[in-house]
C-alpha cells in the first residue's frame, strides 16, 4: 500500500495554518500531515545547505514516504482530492492563472520563457510521487541552486515550473481548463487593484460541496497572503451560505 504524508509549510500564519490543517483532515482523515516550521527549516540546512526554502525542507519526507503533497498554510480544503491520491503522475500541481489567463485581477497573468500563461503553475499545492517524484525533487534542489535562479521570475515558483515543462516527468496538471474541478488560485479573479477574489463572492454550495460557474472546488487558494490584510475574511469573500459552511469544516 503506497505510503502518502502531506505537509504544509508554516513560518508567519498561524491562523491560517490551523485552519488549512482542519479541512485537510476533515476529508482526509486516513493521511497523516507534517508541520514545516522554522524549526525544521533550520535544520535541514543545516544538513543540506540554505536556499529556496520549500524543496530542500521535502526531502527527508520523500526519502521515507511513496508520495509527498504539499500545502501553502493559505489554503482551505473543500474536499477530497482524488485527483492528488490517484492517477499515474511523477509531479503533480496547480494553475496560477484563471480560465481569464489572469493571476487573480493581474492582467495578463503570470508565466517565464516559453511556457504557455495557461500552463504555468503555482506551487501552492503540489504532489511528488514515486522514484521520478525523488528524481524530479532532486532536479529542482539543483536549478534552485544554479546561476539562472535569482533572475527566475517568482523564484523557486519559477523554478518549479522549468523542471515541470522540461521533459522528462509525467506531469499532471490538476486544474486544466478542460476539467471539471477548481485546485487552487484558478477560481480567483477579478477586475481592478487588489481585487483579485471577487469570484468567490460567486461560489455556491450544493449537494454538501461547493461549486463555481460549472466546476466543483477542491482547494480555496488565498495566494498572496504572508500580509494580515490578505488573509482569510470569510464574510468578506464568501456569501453567508458558503460562509457557515467553511466554518464547519474548519471547526
Amino acid at each position: 500500500m503506497k505510503k502518502i504524508i502531506a505537509c504544509v509549510h508554516y513560518y508567519t500564519m498561524v491562523d491560517d495554518m490551523n485552519q488549512m490543517i482542519r479541512s485537510f483532515k476533515y476529508f482526509h482523515p486516513d493521511i497523516p500531515m507534517i508541520i514545516i516550521d522554522h524549526t525544521w527549516t533550520k535544520n535541514i540546512y543545516n544538513l543540506y545547505g540554505a536556499g529556496y526554502p520549500y524543496a530542500p525542507t521535502i526531502k527527508p519526507l520523500l526519502e521515507e514516504y511513496d508520495m509527498l503533497i504539499h500545502f501553502d498554510a493559505d489554503c482551505i480544503i473543500t474536499s477530497r482530492c482524488e485527483e492528488l491520491l490517484e492517477g499515474d503522475f511523477d509531479v503533480a500541481c496547480t494553475k496560477n492563472n484563471n480560465y481569464l489567463n489572469m493571476a487573480g485581477a493581474v492582467n495578463p497573468g503570470y508565466t517565464y520563457g516559453n511556457i504557455p500563461i495557461d500552463k504555468y503553475l503555482n506551487i501552492g499545492t503540489f504532489a511528488l510521487n514515486g522514484d521520478k517524484g525523488k528524481q524530479f525533487l532532486k532536479e529542482w534542489m539543483e536549478v534552485n541552486t544554479s546561476p539562472i535562479a535569482p533572475n527566475v521570475h517568482l523564484f523557486e515558483n519559477g523554478t518549479f515550473n522549468i523542471v515541470f515543462h522540461g521533459g522528462n516527468y509525467k506531469t499532471k496538471i490538476l486544474d486544466e481548463d478542460s476539467n471539471p474541478y477548481y485546485y487552487g488560485v484558478s477560481s480567483a479573479w477579478g477586475y481592478g487593484e487588489g481585487n483579485h477574489w471577487q469570484s468567490w463572492k460567486q461560489i455556491r454550495l450544493e449537494n454538501d460541496q461547493l461549486y463555481l460557474r460549472h466546476k466543483l472546488i477542491r482547494i480555496l487558494h488565498k495566494a498572496g497572503a504572508s500580509s494580515p490584510d490578505h488573509r482569510f475574511n470569510f464574510e468578506t469573500l464568501f456569501s453567508p451560505e458558503v460562509v457557515s459552511w467553511i466554518k464547519k469544516i474548519i471547526a
